[in-house]
């Protein structure tokens, strides 16, 4: 997938942390070469090819007086959700500011960006491989934990 270069001439993306409360943007996974997506028939989220769908536009939303946001998928309003431990799939859940498994942070590393846990940036969001669902992962850097920020 092709960078857009933010009218700086150098094909950077801009950073994840100057995504503004409220923004809406895609996340794109190289390793896998897809989307996350909020289109699946189980409640998880899932990778899939990109196809500009509201499925996989994210928008990003504070929540008062706590550490992280919520990442709000735009097709149904639906946030992510951690499960209890690693290696398990993460859920598309109702959006509520007070469940903990809602806040996430996004870390900038280079020219990707971590979906880290807020309470515990160890343990980030991985692609499980094309068309899969993506599950809480012990942070290793691997490219499969590597997503590329696009505004949209």
């Amino acid at each position: 997938m092709p960078r857009p270069d933010y009218g700086l001439g150098n094909g950077l993306m801009a950073p994840a942390s100057q995504a503004a409360a409220g923004q809406t943007y895609s996340l794109y996974n190289e390793a896998v070469g897809q989307m996350l997506d909020s289109n699946s028939f189980g409640g998880n989220a899932i990778t899939w090819s990109p196809n500009g769908s509201s499925y996989q536009r994210w928008t990003e939303s504070p929540v008062p007086g706590a550490t992280g946001v919520q990442l709000r998928d735009s097709a149904r309003g639906r946030c992510l959700e951690a499960p209890s431990s690693t290696g398990e799939p993460v859920a598309l859940a109702v959006c509520n500011q007070y469940t903990p498994t809602q806040r996430w942070k996004l870390v900038v590393e280079g020219d990707n960006t971590l979906i880290a846990r807020a309470s515990n940036p160890g343990e980030v969001i991985g692609a499980t491989g094309g068309n899969g669902q993506v599950r809480l992962e012990t942070k290793t850097n691997s490219r499969s934990q590597r997503w590329v920020v696009s505004p949209g």
